[in-house]
């Protein structure tokens, strides 16, 4: 029992200490861009970092939900690495064929409407950069996350946040501190940072000898799994981003940038709690279901569960009783009205949001992503109900306060949807045991 407390104490130390150094950096980040940028460039900068967010849902999630899910069915570390670099190299070649083609013709059609057409091929030549080192890069850290790697994760992402930070910082502060330099500056770092660790930890070869034959027998039952996880990685982002863009239609530029500095500032640490319990929590969830040790299973849910509730509920009455405090060295003079207020809203849905990923995590281990439609669905319509009345009368303020009903909205409907899914297992187990005493 001591030496297995030991493991598990070690395994979470590993976790821990590269996310609680990500959140100093991520909140550190936040300080200094807030302080570079104004507040509309900075609303514009992270509007534009939603398109990315989306394209991230679509293609890297699912590509990372898919991985850890068919990997973790494997034994052999060269099997794992075979299938996670065959998938991410299947994608790279359809955004080398598709992406250059639809740059062209944009580019050609602004050509002859107005003169931005430069513009857009740099913008896309970056979009197409940043599309393929995130898959890259996406493949190896999932990897590592199946094989319980977490030091070597937690290493990987601390320098990458390092190299963005310090990057886009010296952008601003040495050229022009627009939305357009965040954006350029961000992504020639993310890009940099996968080649140096391409080279670092797989001395550039980790895309060699794929076994292709491997690759073709999982194609269908992985493209079964990942296309509606795309679909609901659409949805989902429509309840996370679309309140800052509904927000556009209902308030100044400024408070925009005010708006999700807030919600960028008390969003960081609940994204780095999502990431330590998931990192932990996932690899062993995943391998009791590979396992069919249901029970195990069940167990490591429930922990997970409520660690997230937990952890969630002390950020709320966090942000209420330090908050104030805290908010100097978190965000420029600029961004301060109304944030305390904006971040206590925001961290009930936040709450939420990682107790619901726990129960996401726990379907996507059952191979049951298809069940999360629904509620994803009504959220997402209840979310961008309430943002709309709430943003048009309460302002930021109201956008929060919507967001939060769409996230509480999204764990009530996932929880009855996994006490369901779960009756009806337990009703086939059971009539499976029966049979077989009859027999």
């Amino acid at each position: 029992m001591a030496t297995q407390f030991v493991r598990h104490a070690k395994k979470a130390l590993n976790v821990a200490w590269g996310q609680i150094l990500l959140a100093i950096i991520a909140v550190a980040s936040i300080r200094i861009y807030t302080e570079l940028l104004e507040p509309s460039e900075f609303g514009k900068a992270m509007l534009a970092m939603g398109a990315y967010t989306l394209l991230d849902g679509i293609l890297i999630m699912a590509l990372s939900q898919t991985l850890a899910l068919f990997c973790s069915r494997l034994q052999g570390d060269e099997q794992k690495r075979s299938v996670a670099a065959g998938f991410a190299s299947i994608l790279i070649g359809r955004y080398l064929k598709v992406i250059p083609a639809a740059l062209l013709l944009c580019a050609l059609v602004a050509s002859i409407f107005w003169s931005g057409y430069l513009s857009i091929l740099l913008f896309g030549a970056l979009t197409t950069a940043y599309l393929v080192a995130e898959t890259a890069r996406t493949a190896m850290l999932t990897l590592l996350n199946v094989n319980q790697q977490h030091g070597r994760y937690s290493i990987w992402v601390i320098t990458e946040a390092l190299i963005i930070f310090l990057v886009v910082s010296a952008t601003l502060w040495a050229g022009t501190s627009s939305a357009a330099a965040y954006i350029y500056a961000l992504v020639c770092a993310k890009v940099f940072s996968t080649v140096v660790f391409f080279l670092l930890y797989h001395r550039g070869k980790f895309f060699r000898s794929i076994d292709f034959k491997l690759i073709d027998s999982l194609r269908a039952g992985a493209l079964g799994y990942a296309v509606p996880f795309s679909g609901m990685a659409v949805i989902g982002w429509l309840g996370a981003y679309l309140d800052r863009y509904i927000l556009t239609y209902s308030a100044p530029a400024a408070s925009i940038g005010i708006y999700v500095g807030s919600a960028g500032t008390i969003g960081r640490p609940y994204a780095i709690v999502t990431s330590m319990l998931s990192n932990y929590f996932r690899p062993m969830l995943f391998s009791a279901q590979a396992n069919r040790d249901s029970a195990k299973g069940r167990a490591i849910f429930r922990v997970w569960l409520i660690a997230a509730i937990l952890i969630g509920v002390a950020g709320t009455v966090g942000a209420l009783l330090i908050g104030p405090v805290l908010l100097p060295l978190v965000l420029a003079d600029s961004y301060r009205g109304g944030a305390i207020q904006i971040m206590a809203i925001l961290s009930i849905g936040l709450t939420a949001s990682i107790a619901a990923h726990a129960l996401d995590n726990f379907l996507f281990s059952k191979g049951w992503s298809k069940l999360l439609v629904i509620p994803q669905v009504v959220s997402v319509l209840i979310s961008v109900a309430a943002i709309w009345i709430l943003a048009s009368r309460f302002g930021a303020a109201g956008a929060a306060a919507g967001k939060a009903i769409g996230d509480v909205s999204k764990l009530l409907l996932t929880m009855g949807l996994v006490a369901i899914a779960g009756n009806r297992e337990n009703s086939v187990i059971q009539t499976e045991v029966e049979a077989l005493k009859c027999e």
